[in-house]
């Protein structure tokens, strides 16, 4: 989202919490925003009253000010459906250093004239001279880097940037990407342990959960039918949002096709955000 600037839409989809089915009571589902952890207020715009669609889906559109904020909770909430929440950073050029951006650049222009004023007297005759002078010298130490691998220096230190090139593209967010192929030298081990991952399912928990109902956000894989993970435990992570709750699991008794998991009873009330996985 962008900072700053009006019209921009964001949206839930809304599910019944007795059902589970699409929620399409239109004009019942009221916008609520949290904004860089302030305290939560219902959307300026329509008095957060969201627009209706298709399939349970409803939309709120923030007002200009609702967005001047490096970080938004829009909270989707309704009576008789499971609440959302969507949260959202905003993107800006920066925080000018001076009183504004203009000024930043007129600043730097300043700067350059300065540079440029101030280049100084030349050792030879002028500055041409002097940057003659410097290009003998590279020249001198050009001829004697010594006999290149490939056909000349230019293919050597293009092969060396193409080495170079090759490996970052293996790096993502700071680390080099790998593919565990065997454990312990076996191949079918490896395949196994991939299979056994893929077979967790992970999710949080939303915030109307109780200790025996867990409204649940960001299943993977998503629920698709009632029932679909019963008699499955479910362990939260252990550095999850809810000290008490970390590490401590429950047997799935029953869920909605929606997400909404019926467990044994927890010792605590998960509140929104806390991690889990179903084994």
């Amino acid at each position: 989202m962008r900072k700053n600037v009006s019209s921009q839409m964001i949206g839930a989809q809304m599910s019944s919490v007795l059902s589970g089915t699409d929620y399409t009571n239109s004009g019942a589902v009221l916008a609520r925003l949290t904004m860089s952890g302030s305290g939560q207020v219902l959307g300026a715009v329509n008095s957060g009253i969201c627009v209706p669609r298709s399939f349970g889906w409803h939309f709120y559109i923030a007002a200009q000010s609702e967005t001047n904020f490096d970080h938004i909770a829009f909270t989707f909430v309704a009576s008789g459906a499971i609440s959302v929440t969507n949260q959202v950073y905003t993107e800006r050029i920066g925080t000018p250093i001076g009183v504004d951006l203009a000024t930043d650049v007129q600043s730097i222009q300043t700067g350059v004239n300065s540079l440029y004023a101030r280049v100084g007297a030349p050792v030879g005759t002028n500055l041409a001279t002097d940057v003659n002078s410097v290009q003998v010298g590279v020249n001198s130490i050009y001829a004697r880097v010594g006999t290149p691998v490939g056909t000349d220096l230019a293919t050597d230190v293009k092969s060396v940037q193409s080495g170079v090139t090759s490996l970052t593209a293996l790096i993502a967010g700071g680390r080099m990407t790998a593919d565990v192929s065997a454990v312990n030298s076996d191949v079918n081990a490896a395949s196994n342990l991939r299979r056994g991952v893929l077979g967790n399912v992970v999710g949080n928990t939303v915030g109307d959960s109780t200790t025996s109902t867990l409204s649940t956000a960001n299943l993977s894989p998503a629920a698709a039918i009632a029932d679909q993970f019963v008699s499955r435990v479910l362990t939260f992570d252990r550095d999850t949002v809810t000290a008490a709750l970390r590490g401590q699991g429950a047997i799935v008794s029953s869920m909605t096709a929606a997400g909404v998991l019926f467990v044994t009873s927890l010792t605590t009330a998960p509140p929104s955000g806390n991690t889990f996985a179903i084994t």
